[in-house]
This record gives C-alpha cells, sequence and structure tokens, in this order.
C-alpha cells in the first residue's frame, strides 16, 4: 500500500543519517575504551612490578647489610653471625630460614623460625646452592610449603673478594599474593603473578594458586614470552574463552623472571560502546515513530485516490470485469482509472471469446489423450500377440532341432544341424534383443529391488558360462563375493549375462573371467577377457544399437549388435555407471557397481545343475500338452516320442477334466502354453490345475514379453518358461519329475 512507500522512504532517510553517525559513535567509543583500558592496565601492572621488585629488592638489601660486615676481620664471630640472622628474621618478617656456606659450597651456619639452629652442621644430603658471581642475587623456583603458601629462595654473594662466601634467605611471599589479590581494576578486573614457567603463584582465586595452575599454554603468556625487550610487556591484548572474552597487559619482573598480569572482562570494557549503540538505536526508533506518523498523515491526504484505483483495479483482478473505478480528481489519477476501466470492458469482451476456444481446445485435448491410450493399449496388445505368434514358429523349429540332436546322425548331417541350431540361437537372441530394445523405448521395464544373495544372482551364469568356455576352449574364473545386495536382481543377471556372452563371443583364445567384490558400501562386478579388444576411438560409441566393432561383413557369428546397447540401458535404470578399459590385442575388462544390503548376511549359493539332454528315467513317463498351435503340437509330439514319454493333447479345460476322467488319475506333469485363444489363457488353466495337483508338476511356456503378466505367472507358484524352450531344461525337468516318482514308490506309467 502506498502508506507502506512513504514510509519506507522515511526510514531509509532516518536509517541514512543513522547508520554513518551511530557508526562513527560506536567506533570512535571503542577506540577509546581500548585505548583507556590499556593505558589503565599498564600503569596498574607497573605499579604492581614496582612494589613487588621494592619488596624484594628490600628484602636483598637487609641481606647484605648484614653479609658486609668485617666477618673476616677476626673481630667478630661465627656465633655473632647467628644472633645477627636471627636478628634479620625479627626485622623482616618475609624471611622464613637463612643459610651460610662458605666458599667452598659447605654449609656454615642455618637459622630458622621453625627449625633448630645449625652452626657448622650441614643437613644430611643438602645439596650446595647455585653460587652467584660476586655479589649478584639469584632467584629460585617459587616452592609451597604445606601445599598453602608460597615461598621463593634468594641467594646472594657476600662480596668480590676472594674466598667470599653465600647467604642463602627463604622469603614468604604471603605479603605479594595478599597485595596481588587486592588489585582491582575497574568493577570486574582482576591482576595475578606467574613466575618464569608460568604457573600462577599469587591470585585473588586462591584455589588455582593451590593447584599451580598453569597459563603456559595461554595466548597471553605466548604473546608475552615473544615480546622484545623493547616492548616491556603486553598492552589490551584480546583473548577470548567460553566465558568470553577479555583484555589482557602484563608487564616482567626483573631479576626474579616473574610476570604480573592484568586483565578485565571485554564486557566491561565495551560498556562505553554498549552504551553509544543504545543512545543511537533509541534515535533511530523515534525517528522510525516520526516516519510512521508523517507517513500515515500524508497517506490518509493524498493517497484516497489511488487506493480507490487500487481496490478497483483487485476486483478487476480477481474477475469481476463488469466492475469499474469511480474517482473524479482532474489529475493523472483519474486518467490512470479512466483506462483500467477501457481495460476491463476490453477483458470482458476477450474473456467469452478466450473461453470458447479454451472449451474447444479441451474437447479437443480430451479426444487426443483417449487416442493415445488406446494406441498405447493397442501397442501393448501388438508387441504380446507378435511376441507370442513369433516365438510359436520358432518355439516349433527349436524343438525339432533339440528333437534331431537326440537322435544318431551322420557326420555331415550332423555338423548340418549344429549350424542350424546356432542360427536358431542367433535369430532367438536378435528377437530378445529387439523386444527388449522396444521395451526399454517404451518405459515399460520397471525396477524390481528387493535384497538378495549376490551368489544367487550370479551363479546361475557362473555354471552356464563355464560349460560355454569350457566347450570353446576357453579358461574360466570366477570370484563372487558371499555378500547380499540391494537391487533388481533380473536386470543385474540379464547385465552380466550379455557382458559374458559378449566376451565369450569376442575371446578366440585365453580366458573370460568375472569377478564381484565389495569396495566400500557397493560391490564391483567386473566381466574380463583376453579377447581382441576395442581401440581407444570405438570405445564411446560400442554401446550404441548395432554396433560391431571389427565386424563390417556383419558375421551373425559374432552376434547382431544390441547385447551392449542392453547392458547400457540396464545400467541407466539400474543407476550404475559403466567403466570400460580395453587394449587391441589383449582383452576387455566392464564393470559396474550396485550398493550393498547393510546388516544382511549371505551365504553361497550352490551352483545349479546343468546335465545335458538324455532319455533315461523318461521312458513311461506320462505328460499332458495344453497347446492349440498345430506345429508346435507336431513338434512337441515328436519329441516327446523320441524321449520315450506318454503323451497327450488339450486345448481346453474340459478335455483335461475328459483326460483325467478317462485315466482316472493326474500326469506326471503337465506343459501349458500361456496364449491360447480368446476363451482361456493358460493362466487360467494353471491356477485351476494348481487345486489339482502339486504346483511343481505344472510349467507355463510363455512368449509374452508383458512384465505384468510376467510378473502374474511368477505369482502362480508354478514353473515358468520363456520360449523358445530348450530341450535341455525341458528333460532335466522331466527326469526331475521321473527320479521324484520313483523315489516315491510310485510308477511313472
Amino acid at each position: 500500500m502506498i502508506f507502506r512507500r512513504y514510509f519506507g522512504w522515511f526510514a531509509l532517510v532516518t536509517a541514512a543519517l543513522w547508520v554513518p553517525a551511530t557508526a562513527v559513535e560506536v567506533w570512535m567509543a571503542y577506540r577509546d575504551g581500548v585505548s583507556s583500558i590499556g593505558a589503565v592496565q599498564s600503569a596498574e601492572a607497573k605499579a604492581a612490578r614496582r612494589l613487588i621488585e621494592d619488596h624484594l629488592h628490600g628484602i636483598e638489601r637487609q641481606v647484605r647489610d648484614v653479609s658486609s660486615l668485617p666477618w673476616r676481620s677476626g673481630a667478630l664471630t661465627e656465633e655473632d653471625r647467628r644472633r645477627e640472622f636471627q636478628r634479620l628474621l625479627k626485622v623482616v618478617p618475609a624471611i622464613h630460614e637463612i643459610h651460610r656456606w662458605d666458599a667452598e659450597g659447605r654449609e656454615t651456619l642455618y637459622v630458622s623460625r621453625v627449625w633448630k639452629d645449625r652452626v657448622n652442621e650441614p643437613a644430611a644430603g643438602s645439596p650446595p646452592p647455585m653460587l652467584p658471581v660476586g655479589t649478584a642475587s639469584t632467584y629460585g623456583d617459587v616452592s609451597f610449603r604445606d601445599g598453602l603458601e608460597p615461598f621463593v629462595s634468594i641467594v646472594l654473594g657476600e662480596s668480590d673478594a676472594p674466598g667470599a662466601g653465600t647467604v642463602g634467605v627463604l622469603v614468604d611471599l604471603k605479603f605479594v599474593a595478599d597485595y596481588i589479590a587486592s588489585l582491582r581494576v575497574g568493577k570486574q578486573g582482576v591482576a595475578y603473578l606467574t613466575d618464569r614457567a608460568g604457573t600462577i603463584i599469587a591470585h585473588p582465586d586462591t584455589d588455582l594458586m593451590l593447584r599451580r595452575q598453569s597459563i603456559a599454554e595461554a595466548p597471553q603468556f605466548q604473546a608475552l614470552s615473544g615480546a622484545t625487550e623493547q616492548d616491556d610487556g603486553l598492552r589490551a591484548l584480546y583473548v577470548a574463552s567460553t566465558k568470553g572474552g577479555r583484555y589482557v597487559s602484563a608487564r616482567n619482573l626483573e631479576p626474579t623472571g616473574w610476570h604480573v598480569f592484568v586483565e578485565q572482562p571485554s564486557a566491561e570494557v565495551f560498556e562505553p560502546v554498549r552504551e553509544a549503540l543504545m543512545r543511537g538505536v533509541a534515535i533511530f526508533v523515534l525517528g522510525l515513530l516520526v516516519a510512521f506518523g508523517a507517513s500515515l498523515w500524508i497517506a490518509r491526504r493524498l493517497a484516497g485516490p489511488i487506493l480507490d484505483v487500487k481496490r478497483g483495479a483487485e476486483r478487476i483482478a480477481h474477475g469481476d470485469l463488469a466492475a469499474r473505478i469511480d474517482v473524479k480528481t482532474g489529475d493523472e489519477v483519474q486518467a490512470l482509472a479512466e483506462e483500467f476501466n477501457r481495460m476491463a470492458a476490453q477483458l470482458q469482451d476477450y474473456t467469452f471469446g478466450l473461453e470458447r476456444k479454451v472449451l474447444e481446445k479441451t474437447v479437443e485435448l480430451q479426444n487426443a489423450l483417449k487416442l493415445a491410450h488406446e494406441a498405447m493399449k493397442a501397442r501393448a496388445l501388438f508387441v504380446a500377440a507378435a511376441s507370442h505368434d513369433l516365438r510359436q514358429p520358432l518355439y516349433a523349429i527349436s524343438i525339432l532341432a533339440d528333437t534331431m540332436a537326440l537322435e544318431n546322425l551322420p557326420p555331415g548331417s550332423a555338423a548340418a544341424l549344429t549350424k542350424q541350431r546356432e542360427a536358431i540361437g542367433i535369430l532367438q537372441t536378435l528377437f530378445d534383443n529387439l523386444l527388449d530394445l522396444s521395451r526399454f523405448d517404451a518405459g515399460e521395464v520397471r525396477l524390481n529391488v528387493r535384497v538378495n544373495s549376490l551368489h544367487e544372482v550370479l551363479m546361475p551364469l557362473v555354471s552356464e558360462y563355464e560349460f560355454l568356455c569350457s566347450a570353446k576352449g576357453l579358461a574360466w574364473g570366477s570370484e563372487i563375493a558371499e555378500v547380499a545386495v540391494r537391487s533388481d536382481p533380473e536386470l543385474v543377471r540379464r547385465l552380466v549375462g550379455n557382458l559374458l556372452s559378449n566376451a565369450v563371443r569376442y575371446t578366440r583364445q585365453g580366458g573370460v573371467g568375472l569377478r564381484a567384490r565389495v569396495e566400500g558400501a557397493e560391490v564391483e562386478i567386473v566381466v574380463s577377457d583376453s579377447g581382441v579388444g576395442i581401440a581407444p576411438e570405438d570405445q564411446a560409441r560400442v554401446f550404441d544399437e548395432f554396433v560391431q566393432v571389427g565386424n563390417p561383413e556383419r558375421n551373425r557369428d559374432e552376434g547382431v549388435g544390441l547385447g551392449l546397447s542392453i547392458v547400457r540401458r540396464i545400467a541407466e535404470l539400474l543407476g550404475a555407471r559403466l567403466t570400460l578399459e580395453s587394449t587391441v590385442g589383449k582383452g576387455t575388462q566392464i564393470g559396474f557397481r550396485i550398493p550393498l544390503a547393510e546388516g544382511v548376511a549371505a551365504g553361497p549359493a550352490a551352483a545349479p545343475e546343468r546335465e545335458p539332454p538324455s532319455r533315461a528315467r523318461l521312458w513311461g513317463l506320462r505328460v499332458w500338452i495344453v497347446e492349440d498351435d498345430r506345429v508346435v503340437r507336431g513338434a512337441l509330439a515328436l519329441q516327446l516320442a523320441t524321449l520315450g514319454v506318454r503323451h497327450a493333447f488339450a486345448t481346453r479345460r474340459h478335455e483335461l477334466e475328459a483326460l483325467h476322467h478317462r485315466d482316472g488319475a493326474w500326469p506326471d506333469a503337465v506343459v501349458v502354453d500361456d496364449m491360447l485363444g480368446p476363451h482361456e489363457s493358460g493362466l487360467d488353466i494353471a491356477l485351476w490345475l494348481r487345486a489339482c495337483m502339486e504346483p511343481e508338476r505344472i510349467v507355463v511356456v510363455t512368449g509374452n514379453s508383458d512384465p505384468h503378466r510376467l510378473r502374474a505367472l511368477d505369482g502362480t507358484g508354478v514353473r515358468v518358461l520363456r520360449k523358445p524352450v530348450a530341450a535341455g531344461d525341458l528333460v532335466l525337468w522331466f527326469r526331475t519329475l521321473g527320479a521324484r516318482s520313483s523315489q516315491a514308490g510310485v510308477p511313472a506309467g
């Protein structure tokens, strides 16, 4: 609103005047505060240093006066010296005890306030003092007698004459500690004294003194240690701490090597700064109140017509296009209101026409969406039907070829059959890959992420490709970590299978390997070979469709160029990044990573059994086949007759009921085709059979690629095989059923 705008301008002007003035005042208060605290603290530290030095020097003078008497003239005896030392203890209360050593460092006299005097009776184990040179004085380390009060030893030379002795006094520092504890700087400032090593020897807080608290690592002590002789200490050093910052000044005491520190909390130092800031804030608040009153008055006097225009514009904006603004000021505001009125009239006309067009486009869009849904449904039906119809003849051809492989053929016929089966395999691979690409492009492939044992996912491939490598004369190696992974097991198995198929196809000699190792929170799966390798310029395009490096003649023995394209699409769906390392003539290594399943242990899975087709244990086995395709029925009849399997065909449920009524029992196995016609599907018959016989004796053969259909089939609990079904898979299943019947004592016929 306009009131806010006027208030904003007044507040801006007030702030523009207040901020610089307050900033200058605060800065000057800060500068003066730091400067004054530095001067005050330095003065207090100097005064404390002077008093302590005077106190210690006075003790030295008293001792030197006694030591300067003519002791070596022979007029005075050691007993006179002892009496002088006792008098010194009375005159100087701070002296606790006095020692006297001769030039050889032997103790000749000891006088104490507490202990018995000794004359030429040195204490056992008493070390000689560190003798000063001439009349110099030496200060020892500060010690605490009985853990309560600090003492310091002072050793002085008697004179510069040869053979002169040394006098040592133990001085009670209680006077120094009391003086330091009484010092106050400002309201909360304190002073304290440390020895040359940074240990506190006098402090208002006696607990710190008695605990021998050290500040050797504190910033103020470190800074003081690095100061030069010209600096003579610290001046207003800021030290941060958990209890708030403080400013510290310090001075050195000579010749003791002690340090006097004076510190004051920064909150107290900055009290003038806070006061200046509060004054500035008060002025600013007062300015805001003035700005508020002025803006309110101006808004009421001048902004009434503008507010009328605003309210009218809001009504128009909310859809009331019939609203009009009535302002009679004779100025620009009235002109603006009239423009709004003309605009509202035009918008009213435009809106009617626009609503009509929107309605027409909405109907067109709904029709287009309906057509798109029907097209997607038709596409799905077409793909399912095309998958089934194309797989049926391929299924029949595969059955016939597998059946002929069971016979003893002449060498020429056997070689031709081998080529035929290879061609069937290439056709099957091309068909599967094209359907997979179609599903990926249509977005029909969905992730089904769950926790699985890595062994269970990869061991079927290990068994299969170990057999294929052995048949081709290649070495095989595998290393599978015993872990659980979180991913889509079917897509992982398909991705690794395509990589292994590619590796075996392009490796003439050497070997192929599969490795799965734990790398952090992931498992790295790598397929390697010693094949022809991929040139660097071709590595970027090997994952494209129909790309076959080094196969310009399109030799179908080398594949169809879709395997790695499907690998790339599966990896993108899994969120895994493919890595490729290859050297021409040495081989290729392709890998990817999938996440581990945290907290889940997985053991090794047994490799699936792989056995070639055989007629053993199949004679007399009874099998019913539910199939409506005439060609497939004929091929299956020939295959089952060759295997010695007693079989019967049906196409509907009532035909199966008739067979059961005829035989009086259910067969050993039932093979059901998934797509049977418009009346009943293989899924319906499988569900009905599951209520009549064991699910493991039922197998559904499907050529449907729809993932929803495949999940529905897997949910029945019966075995599901994808077309074209290899004879070995079907025979192995038959043999398993025959063995189970034999173990149960039930005849197969």
